[in-house]
C-alpha cells in the first residue's frame, strides 16, 4: 500500500539534507545545496516527468502544500496541465484596445482587401473608443449598449458592423483565456438598442 503523509511539522523542521523528501501523492519538500527549501508537486504523463513549484517552505505550511498538491493532482486526473493553467491565469489581462489590435493582427493575415484591413480596426478605434481603456474581462453588455445606442439612432448599419467587430474581439479574448462567460456583444434573441424589434445573430 502506498504510504502518504510521511512528513509532519517536526520532520519538516529537522530535515537538512539536500534532495527531495517525499510526503506522498506527488508532494515533495525540495532542499537545494544552498539550504533553500520549497514544496514541489511531481507527476508523470506520456513517460515524461513534470515538476510544479508550490511555494517556499518558509511561507507555505505542510498542510497548505498538501492542499495545493491535491488540487493539482485533481487537474492532472482531469487531463489538465496545472502548470499551463497557472501560466494562463497569470497572463496579463489586456484592455479592449490592446485586444482589438492583437485580434486585428491575427485576422488580417487572411484578408486580401487592403482597404478592409485598414477600415476594420479604424472603426473600432473611432466608434468604440469608450471601451478601449477598459479590461476585456470587465466589459459587459451595458458597456457595449452605451457604445451602440447613440450610433443606432442615426446609422443602424454602422451599429451592426460595429457590434460584429466588438463581438469578434471578445471571441478572440475568450479564446486566449482573457475572459470567461457570455460574449457581451452577442445578443441573439434580444431587442436591438433603441427598443426596435430586431434580433441580433
Amino acid at each position: 500500500m502506498r504510504q502518504t503523509q510521511r512528513l509532519n511539522a517536526l520532520k519538516v523542521r529537522d530535515l537538512k539534507q539536500a534532495g527531495r523528501h517525499a510526503d506522498g501523492d506527488g508532494l515533495y519538500l525540495q532542499i537545494d545545496k544552498d539550504g533553500n527549501r520549497y514544496w514541489i508537486f511531481m507527476w508523470k504523463r506520456g513517460g515524461k516527468r513534470h515538476v510544479m513549484g508550490l511555494g517556499s517552505e518558509r511561507t507555505v505550511t505542510l498542510a497548505q502544500a498538501r492542499k495545493k498538491a491535491k488540487a493539482a493532482a485533481r487537474k492532472v486526473d482531469d487531463g489538465i496541465d496545472p502548470i499551463d493553467e497557472r501560466k494562463k491565469s497569470r497572463a496579463p489581462v489586456l484592455t479592449f484596445g490592446q485586444a482589438a489590435a492583437q485580434c486585428h493582427a491575427t485576422l488580417k493575415e487572411g484578408w486580401t482587401n487592403a482597404k478592409h484591413v485598414a477600415h476594420w480596426l479604424r472603426m473600432l478605434e473611432r466608434y468604440a473608443k469608450p471601451l478601449h481603456s477598459k479590461r476585456v474581462d470587465q466589459i459587459d453588455t451595458d458597456d457595449v449598449m452605451r457604445v451602440l445606442n447613440p450610433i443606432w439612432q442615426k446609422r443602424p448599419n454602422l451599429a451592426m458592423q460595429l457590434r460584429e467587430r466588438i463581438q469578434r474581439v471578445m471571441i478572440w479574448a475568450s479564446a486566449k483565456g482573457l475572459r470567461h462567460g457570455k460574449n457581451p456583444a452577442s445578443w441573439k434573441g434580444n431587442l436591438l438598442p433603441g427598443g426596435l424589434n430586431y434580433q441580433f445573430h
